[in-house]
């Protein structure tokens, strides 16, 4: 009943704002988009408390604070409805994003938990979902400490919670919260390992090897190794891969020993892309031909701000990928190319030919 109330109230809160942006009545900044969410958020509860139906008492919002969640419906009859709101501007299709503390020093006790995610896209069109919170943990991971990983695209079977057996409430309420949680990691036979980092940086908690990667997986770290790394087609051979490893330690908690292998091993072979031949090419080019769709996928949903820490000459990273893959094209130039290999590269990519 607890959940039938909440989800009902918020529908209709949500359901009034896609009104009043369809109609125009209510608009966004892209610049101020995360307060902007908020704001309209308690607006449209407050607009509905004062309808005859709702009884809802208070609500409680303080913009800029650090209270988890976001805001809190107190109703007249002691019910507490919490709701963070999320925001996103990216120009990735994902509904993923770092969910609150583990530890949850700032959290306010609700009945009722539940998480609303404003999307933009490059077009200003905006989407909302929202997800009970427990349902759309999709796993934990490490910035300055634990969190939570939201993932409002799988189902409350895929969740975390689900999975492990454990509830958000028992978290909630554990005085070591940590341990309940590498406490399952330790019975699946993983290692969990908590390494401070910046709050933007989020790693999962588990230390993997490769071959234990999904192919899906697989895929996107090879789309988007080649395009954060250029260097992995026409670097130093004895520097090469140095970032890369680091960064799929510190994203992807994966270590691999034979990491190169996996871009270049195997020799040289004949490799063809609509009718342009290299004979005896790199192993490297072959790689890069198969991964080609992942690459072009990761040059479209790669994060602006990640790319800016690897292409650290740029302090400005486009969202239209045309425009990254002339930044890109640049920064492969740095190290020597054989024409023929550059031009593959290009045309693979559809890249305008010099």
């Amino acid at each position: 009943m607890v959940h039938f109330r909440a989800e009902d109230f918020i529908s209709r809160v949500i359901d009034r704002i896609e009104s009043k942006i369809e109609s125009g009545e209510c608009t966004f900044i892209k610049n101020d988009f995360s307060k902007e969410c908020e704001t309209v958020f308690v607006e449209n509860v407050n607009e509905l408390k004062g309808e005859e139906l709702v009884t809802v008492s208070s609500v409680q919002h303080e913009l800029n604070s650090h209270q988890f969640p976001d805001v809190v419906i107190n109703y007249v009859d002691g019910l507490t409805i919490g709701v963070e709101i999320k925001s996103s501007t990216s120009k990735g299709k994902s509904w993923i994003i770092n969910g609150n503390s583990v530890l949850g020093s700032t959290s306010v006790k609700v009945d009722a938990l539940y998480i609303v995610f404003f999307k933009m896209a490059p077009t200003g069109t905006i989407e909302i979902r929202m997800a009970d919170y427990e349902s759309c943990v999709s796993d934990v991971v490490v910035t300055h400490s634990p969190r939570y990983k939201i993932d409002l695209g799988i189902s409350k079977e895929e969740s975390f919670f689900n999975k492990s057996g454990i509830t958000y409430s028992e978290l909630n309420n554990s005085t070591s919260p940590i341990e309940l949680i590498t406490d399952y990691f330790k019975k699946e036979g993983k290692t969990a390992w908590w390494l401070g980092k910046s709050e933007d940086d989020t790693s999962p908690a588990i230390i993997t090897s490769w071959s234990s990667l999904s192919a899906s997986l697989i895929n996107r770290i090879y789309g988007e190794a080649f395009v954060l790394f250029p260097e992995l087609l026409n670097g130093p051979p004895h520097c090469k891969y140095n970032q890369l490893s680091k960064w799929l330690v510190s994203k992807y908690s994966v270590v691999d020993s034979s990491l190169r292998d996996k871009f270049s091993a195997g020799g040289k072979s004949d490799i063809e892309y609509c009718g342009y031949e290299i004979p005896q090419a790199p192993k490297v080019l072959k790689t890069f031909l198969e991964k080609k769709d992942y690459i072009i996928l990761a040059f479209n949903e790669l994060e602006g701000n990640e790319l800016k820490s690897y292409w650290v000459e740029y302090t400005h990273i486009p969202n239209e990928r045309k425009a990254r893959q002339h930044i890109w094209k640049k920064l492969l130039l740095k190290n020597n190319i054989e024409p023929q290999h550059f031009e593959f590269i290009l045309r693979v990519l559809e890249i305008d030919t010099p």
